[in-house]
């Protein structure tokens, strides 16, 4: 946000620099294709966000455990995520970063679970 907010200075005090205009808009359609991914992320962690209620005598207590972390950090980046639609962050990506790091982490280790049962 703060680097669109550069360029837009610089193309106010320069409006004749080559490209300004250009650099302006590739850096909103960016911020757009971000916010589309978010809604994407949102949208497909919704059924992982319910998976901490499984609860199946056919999987190990270890499986078991990675999926209701799973369930719980998918459920924190769906809220980090609707919060930044909400306006209650304001800086979105710092806030999604973090706790979506650590649920592709638990996502690999549960697919590791997976593929050995």
């Amino acid at each position: 946000m703060a680097k669109l907010t550069v360029i837009r200075d610089d193309a106010i005090r320069d409006p004749g620099h080559r490209g300004a205009g250009r650099e302006s808009v590739r850096c909103g359609s960016q911020s757009s294709q971000k916010k589309v991914l978010r809604e994407r992320l949102y949208d497909a962690l919704r059924p992982v966000a319910t998976l901490g209620s499984v609860d199946d005598a056919t999987y190990s207590a270890h499986f078991l455990h990675l999926l209701r972390q799973t369930a719980v950090w998918a459920d924190i980046v769906r809220c980090r995520i609707e919060n930044s639609h909400n306006g209650i962050v304001s800086t979105p990506v710092a806030s999604i970063q973090y706790p979506a790091r650590d649920l592709q982490q638990l996502l690999v280790r549960l697919v590791g679970e997976l593929k050995q049962s």
